[in-house]
This record gives C-alpha cells, sequence and structure tokens, in this order.
C-alpha cells in the first residue's frame, strides 16, 4: 500500500474518533493512570489487575468491619435491653 493511502487512512481513523467523540452515545473517560501506563510502554492489563486487586483489598476490609459492627451490636443488644427496658418499644 502505497504511502499517501496509508495517511489517508490514519486521518479517516482520527476523523471517525472525533465523529465519535461527539456523539452522546459514547460517555465516559479514560483514567490518566491508564494512559501514562501505556505511555511507558506497560500492558495496560497490569492496570486492570491493579485495580481489582485495590477493589478486592477493600472488600476485605469492609467485610471485617462488618463483622466487627455486628459482634459490637451482638453484645451492645443485651446490654441496653438489660439497663433500658423501655427501648424494646421504641424499635
Amino acid at each position: 500500500m502505497p504511502l499517501y493511502e496509508k495517511i489517508s487512512d490514519i486521518i479517516k481513523s482520527f476523523q471517525a474518533l472525533e465523529n465519535m467523540s461527539r456523539s452522546k452515545e459514547f460517555t465516559g473517560s479514560v483514567p490518566l493512570n491508564l494512559i501514562e501506563m501505556i505511555d511507558q510502554g506497560k500492558n495496560p492489563d497490569d492496570y486492570a489487575r491493579k485495580l481489582v486487586s485495590e477493589v478486592q483489598n477493600i472488600q476485605e476490609k469492609v467485610a471485617k468491619k462488618q463483622l466487627w459492627m455486628k459482634h459490637l451490636k451482638d453484645s451492645l443488644d443485651p446490654l441496653v435491653a438489660l439497663n433500658f427496658p423501655d427501648a424494646a418499644s421504641y424499635e
């Protein structure tokens, strides 16, 4: 394929991208960290793996906090019932 055809194809691709960017069908953004990783020649899948790992860590922390709160509630309920017998009527 001659050079001018390659350049023409590239220009058409950029025009198609520009038209898609104006469309309301495509909304959203690309994280800057992902663009930086690609610029550094790193695999974008590494970004996804890192993101999934971070989400899993956060989910584990939230699950532990929920369990701790359940234990706290279970230990406080009898004390509240003992010290505030009328509190049961407010539930």
